[in-house]
């Protein structure tokens, strides 16, 4: 799990849950005192059901009683043999309602690639009321007879309403092989 101090001498917990049948991220508050504040099992990041959400990651803006989730967005494409990947956030209220729909919003929308994964999202406080999001993107790069792995960092910054604040919307940082 992960842990985000609320400000008030209590936390939001972060988890990944493979019940009942696929995986999803659920978010629980809890007070100073251990008294669970959302419903009980905790409230899910997304209620789509025919994705998977992972690699969850979450932080608190303390100046405005805002939470953040991120996290990887999943399904398998059989029609064309690949993996879809893509990058979704989730705002909350400290009361735990879902600020951005029952879906939450794409920060990086779905890509069907055979070969490519978008992954490890990290959230952290941006100024203003932002926040910054970076992740990994990692493909095959075959030239002759090598292949490579390329692992690729990104960062974004996005408004409170879920927009992208920066003009090309994400920086592309390096290349790691």
């Amino acid at each position: 799990p992960y842990l985000e101090n609320n400000g008030n001498r209590g936390a939001f917990i972060l988890w990944k849950s493979l019940y009942p049948f696929s995986v999803t991220c659920i978010l629980q508050h809890i007070d100073s005192e251990g008294n669970v504040l959302w419903p009980a099992g905790g409230v899910e990041v997304s209620d789509m059901t025919d994705n998977s959400h992972s690699d969850g990651s979450i932080v608190f803006k303390h100046e405005t009683g805002e939470l953040y989730a991120i996290w990887a967005e999943y399904h398998y494409d059989g029609a064309n043999l690949s993996d879809c990947w893509g990058i979704y956030g989730q705002k909350f209220s400290v009361q735990g309602d879902r600020l951005w729909g029952d879906t939450g919003k794409a920060i990086i929308p779905l890509n069907c690639s055979p070969d490519t994964v978008v992954l490890l999202p990290v959230v952290k406080k941006a100024p203003e009321d932002d926040i910054a999001v970076f992740y990994r993107k990692e493909y095959l790069q075959i030239a002759g007879p090598d292949t490579a792995v390329v692992n690729q960092i990104y960062a974004t910054r996005i408004n409170s309403q879920g927009n992208y604040v920066w003009n090309n919307n994400t920086i592309y940082t390096f290349d790691a092989y």
